[in-house]
């Protein structure tokens, strides 16, 4: 891996963006949520170190260097030295708070609030009037009556020093005592009324004492197997004055797990760990508990969940399609297995060679089946799944498929050629009509392309069924012209240091399968989309070889007299007629790969309407069978 580090004011929004998250993980680690933008916002300002001549804000450094130590400690302190709210106010309403000082640090209170949208300002120069909507006030007042006010800053003057007093500017406001001592009452209230009739707001307090003593999780919610110990570790932390001792207990456990603390009780500031025994007794679930800290002045409580899986044995699942030895399988197939109780996922293989040394293909699924491209026609392959869960990895299946031997006749090349290429952003298409009528089983590319700088260009080839597949788009820079076949079988993407920039064959930035299953007939179009000035050239070739599949039925449309499926291609749903209806007509719907999707009678009163909306896009078969008659069609469902 490759480290650069940079600096300057280009990399403030990474870095403040990325210490801003890590504030927001560790709440969530802390309390399962979080935080609102507000308190996030209130958070970092509260929390930052003083920079320029005089304490307060600035119109040069702002509030300060972002702290996410100091963000970091407010969070682990909340409910013991610290206060972090998310309030509501309404109109005509007011909040108050009353708190002590520590006496040791400033006490600091800062509210912030998402303002409600305002006006369009107009066109008048350094307009002054406040854009503030809801316009909230906070303040600080001692024992003796003694108001503190937040700081602010003269718009009048940008060099002068901040001031405290009423802020009808800003939707943040923080106050500062440097020297606190006693008791102090926060107060936030509110200037003439409220837009929507209240105003969320967010409220940090820090350097004061909320409780004697505070404990805090390294995560409320934690998953673990049936055959593992529960292990939570916690930090504890309490006043200077407080002598304990705290005990500590788990109440609301599942039946069969066992709590043990380490240490049980807690005379000084450490760490402690709560181990949970037994998991192999428990039924696999989600529960949630509460651990207790109890102390001479008082509990604190707080909510865990603790989540078990399960790690009995998985049993095998069945390989049902291709089945073992099978041939003649399309080249791009949908892999079959059986479900296994208790399974989450599934491990899947692809490879051509028996022992699984080198692997051309693997996911992992929670579904029974998938789809796995750009397998290479005529060719055997081994394929195996493993039944998963978060615990327990089960044995695999094994069977092994030949895939079918494609016909690759159809070559086909552009008349519409040669075709301009503007200097001014331009679009341009080429167009060959495929008369040939297959079902798709492969699809090359061949373009010769001059054009200074290739990077310009996104170079796209749409099916007569409307899927698109970028070829290339955004790459090689500087660099002039292609001559290139883009092949999925062939080496990977590259451009060269030179003319032409794209050469040979390789394979295209986006793959051709997306093509695989579709029906040939029609128009398939180059697209070429430039959308800058300065260079520009010609499209001078373009061509396709196209390779059938025999799918796996064949189609015969003549054997049912009249057999007729309309609209085609459909969406949600398709009719079919025919001639002569017998009393045991049956009509069949097949994947490409064969298997049965639909199978439904019809009697000589029923519509004949079949429903396809839970069929994806792509290419099916159709079979009708009326009397001793058979036909097969294929339908194309978008």
């Amino acid at each position: 891996t490759s480290y650069s580090y940079y600096n300057g004011t280009s990399m403030a929004t990474p870095s403040v963006a990325g210490a801003l998250t890590l504030l927001q993980q560790l709440h969530s680690d802390l309390h399962g949520n979080f935080m609102k933008s507000a308190t996030l916002k209130a958070l970092a300002i509260h929390t930052v170190n003083e920079a320029g001549p005089n304490p307060g804000p600035d119109y040069q450094f702002g509030w300060g260097l972002l702290n996410i130590e100091g963000g970091a400690k407010t969070l682990l302190k909340q409910g013991f030295q610290s206060v972090i709210e998310e309030n509501n106010l309404l109109t005509g309403h007011s909040y108050s708070k009353s708190v002590t000082a520590l006496g040791t640090e400033p006490l600091v209170v800062t509210i912030a609030w998402t303002d409600p949208a305002g006006a369009v300002q107009g066109t008048t120069e350094d307009d002054l009037t406040s854009r503030l909507v809801n316009d909230l006030d906070l303040r600080l007042i001692d024992a003796g009556g003694t108001i503190t006010y937040p700081w602010r800053l003269s718009p009048l003057s940008f060099s002068g020093p901040a001031e405290k007093g009423v802020n009808s500017i800003d939707n943040v406001e923080k106050v500062e005592i440097t020297a606190p001592a006693g008791n102090y009452t926060i107060i936030v209230t509110h200037k003439g009324t409220l837009v929507n009739g209240s105003q969320d707001f967010s409220l940090i307090a820090t350097g004061i004492d909320e409780f004697d003593f505070a404990f805090t999780p390294d995560n409320i919610s934690k998953t673990f197997c049936s055959d593992e110990v529960a292990s939570y570790y916690f930090n504890y932390q309490s006043n200077t004055a407080y002598n304990g001792p705290t005990v500590l207990t788990a109440t609301g456990l599942p039946a069969g797990a066992v709590a043990t603390f380490t240490p049980a009780s807690i005379t000084a500031d450490q760490d402690f760990t709560l181990n949970i025994n037994g998991l192999e007794n428990v039924t696999p679930g989600e529960y949630n508990f509460t651990v207790t800290a109890t102390g001479p002045s008082g509990s604190r409580n707080k909510q865990l969940t603790l989540k078990v899986n399960s790690a009995a044995p998985l049993n095998n699942t069945s390989l049902t399609y291709p089945n073992n030895g099978e041939s003649n399988v399309f080249v791009y197939p949908n892999l079959n297995w059986t479900t296994v109780p208790g399974a989450t996922a599934y491990k899947v293989e692809v490879s051509q060679v028996s022992d699984f040394s080198s692997i051309y293909y693997e996911t992992t699924t929670a579904e029974t089946n998938v789809n796995v491209p750009d397998l290479a026609s005529n060719t055997q392959y081994y394929w195996r799944v493993q039944p998963q869960t978060l615990c327990v990895e089960g044995n695999f299946t094994s069977a092994n498929f030949t895939t079918e031997t494609l016909s690759c006749s159809t070559n086909v090349s552009a008349t519409d050629l040669p075709k301009s290429i503007d200097t001014v952003p331009t679009e341009v298409t080429s167009t060959i009509n495929v008369t040939d009528d297959f079902l798709v089983g492969d699809v090359n590319v061949t373009l010769n392309i001059n054009h200074t700088y290739v990077a310009d260009m996104t170079i796209s080839l749409i099916s007569p069924l409307g899927t698109e597949v970028v070829l290339v788009s955004g790459s090689c820079g500087e660099y002039n012209n292609a001559t290139v076949t883009f092949d999925d079988t062939a080496a990977d993407f590259n451009c060269f240091a030179g003319t032409p920039a794209l050469s040979g064959s390789m394979k295209p930035q986006n793959s051709l399968s997306a093509f695989i299953g579709e029906n040939s007939v029609g128009n398939w179009t180059l697209k070429i989309v430039d959308p800058y000035d300065g260079d520009g050239g010609a499209l001078l070739g373009f061509s396709l070889q196209m390779c059938s599949t025999a799918g796996p039925l064949s189609i015969n449309e003549a054997t049912v007299d009249g057999f007729a499926i309309y609209p085609n291609p459909a969406k949600n749903y398709f009719e079919f007629s025919l001639y002569n209806q017998q009393d045991d007509m049956s009509l069949a719907v097949y994947d490409i790969n064969g298997r049965l999707l639909i199978n439904k009678a019809f009697d000589l009163q029923t519509r004949k309407l079949v429903n396809v909306e839970g069929l994806s896009s792509g290419v099916y078969f159709v079979q009708i069978t009326n009397g001793n008659q058979k036909g097969t069609k294929k339908l194309i469902v978008k």
